[in-house]
């Protein structure tokens, strides 16, 4: 998950395609994949400082290229608040054109209704859903989400003497 910010480091365009480098490094735990983009860095150290599609092939289309598909499982990226980085609509392009590149590779965008973001996906023909937050009722999700946290082993055990019964609350 990458969350885009209005403000500092999360809202520059060119710390996106670095950062999700960094977290398919991570979490795929594939030798080809971070040994091709050690050659890429290699090959040009200014890479993340370089525009946005020049990144997204040397960063992400080139390793995750080279990863044979047996090897490979579902992933799924999550970036929230789109519309909040600068050049969301460069971003959205760029994205756009990544989930149709690899295959495995899905792409969940969370952002305003902008057309600058939604475009790109369209024009692509890439599978795009719109949700409007205000006229969905979220709380029975929100509420099973806290409940879980709350319980022994949660992120906000610690709390649940605090909360008690009081978690609508919080819905």
């Amino acid at each position: 998950t990458f969350f885009c910010s209005r403000t500092g480091a999360r809202s520059n365009v060119k710390n996106i395609i670095p950062s999700l480098c960094r977290l398919l490094s991570w979490n795929l735990k594939s030798s080809i994949f971070n040994a091709e983009v050690k050659n890429q860095l290699e090959l040009d150290p200014d890479i993340c400082v370089k525009p946005i599609d020049r990144q997204i092939d040397c960063l992400l289309r080139i390793p995750l290229a080279k990863i044979p598909r047996r090897n490979l499982s579902l992933y799924i990226l999550v970036i929230d608040a789109l519309d909040e980085c600068e050049e969301h609509g460069r971003v959205a392009e760029a994205l756009a054109r990544l989930a149709l590149m690899v295959p495995w590779f899905k792409l969940v965008v969370t952002s305003r209704k902008l057309p600058g973001i939604s475009r790109p996906f369209d024009e692509l023909g890439v599978f795009m859903t719109s949700i409007d937050l205000f006229l969905s009722d979220a709380h029975d999700d929100i509420r099973k989400v806290i409940e879980h946290e709350l319980r022994p082993g949660g992120r906000l055990f610690t709390t649940s003497r605090f909360i008690g019964d009081r978690i609508e609350i919080l819905v």
